[in-house]
């Protein structure tokens, strides 16, 4: 058991199988959660928001929404960057940070203070964070957050393997988006494998496209999309590469009203038996 006195426990939910299996152990172990917290990027699969609204329905909760202060739009394409250093200090260097890369991960940056401000409006809190047990190494890490943490599933000795079976036993199966995806991540993320923005240009037209426009609207100069490539690199590529395989099978339909879409109270987290 977790102890936690005079805490304010807020479980970080990404939506993910390891988040959500942190949710299910915590309720089943009756641990009083304070909210449950997810950050919406606004870039999400459409099945994570169905997935979203199923744990609410099954756990009878609502979770706690939280955006940055700028949308992840208007800071991909339109956000003023400035010169950093130089006589030029002051002014305008171009309009849109651009995709995120390994050394201006700013979509992350953006996620870490957006939640440790609404922790700044909660007396004594304690984040719950979802890492596995084959996560150590990241617990090593500096640690960004100025209030403290707890590694659940990690603590627990709990895989990334026995996380899929917690929630298969509560019927999550994110509409199979993980037979497809090795992690949850944004559908536009850069940092994704090269096989799974092939499955995205191949499998789900619709979100490709949008990436295609994201891609149009940001300002010279133009930046790397992903694995060193622009998008039109990369979308070149998969076109011949799909050109030179047998025919894909039809993309996979999605119905956004399949679960419940409206959250259920009360605020306060308990376990629904």
């Amino acid at each position: 058991m977790i102890t936690t006195p005079n805490k304010n426990l807020l479980l970080s939910f990404s939506g993910g199988v390891d988040s959500t299996a942190m949710l299910a152990l915590l309720l089943e172990q009756h641990h009083r959660i304070h909210q449950v917290v997810f950050f919406d990027t606004g870039w999400e699969h459409p099945q994570l928001y169905a997935h979203i609204a199923q744990v609410e329905q099954t756990f009878q909760i609502h979770l706690i929404r939280i955006q940055s202060d700028l949308t992840f739009n208007y800071l991909l394409q339109a956000h003023p960057v400035k010169y950093r250093t130089g006589p030029y200090k002051t002014l305008i260097k171009h309009y849109g940070r651009g995709w995120p890369t390994w050394s201006h991960r700013w979509c992350t940056g953006e996620k870490v203070k957006a939640l440790e401000r609404y922790a700044d409006t909660i007396h004594h809190p304690l984040w719950a964070i979802g890492y596995d047990h084959g996560e150590h190494k990241r617990t090593l890490k500096r640690n960004p957050n100025k209030h403290p943490r707890i590694y659940p599933l990690l603590d627990q000795k709990i895989t990334h393997e026995k996380a899929h079976e917690i929630c298969r036993a509560y019927g999550f199966h994110w509409h199979e988006l993980y037979h497809e995806f090795d992690r949850m991540a944004c559908f536009c993320c850069p940092f994704q494998r090269v096989h799974q923005l092939q499955t995205i240009h191949s499998r789900y037209p619709d979100l490709w496209h949008r990436i295609h426009q994201m891609d149009q609207r940001i300002g010279p100069p133009k930046r790397i999309f992903a694995k060193r490539k622009t998008f039109d690199q990369l979308d070149r590529r998969f076109t011949a590469e799909t050109k030179q395989l047998p025919p894909v099978p039809k993309q996979l339909t999605f119905d956004a009203s399949t679960p419940a879409a409206t959250a259920l109270p009360p605020d306060r987290i308990q376990p629904h038996r």
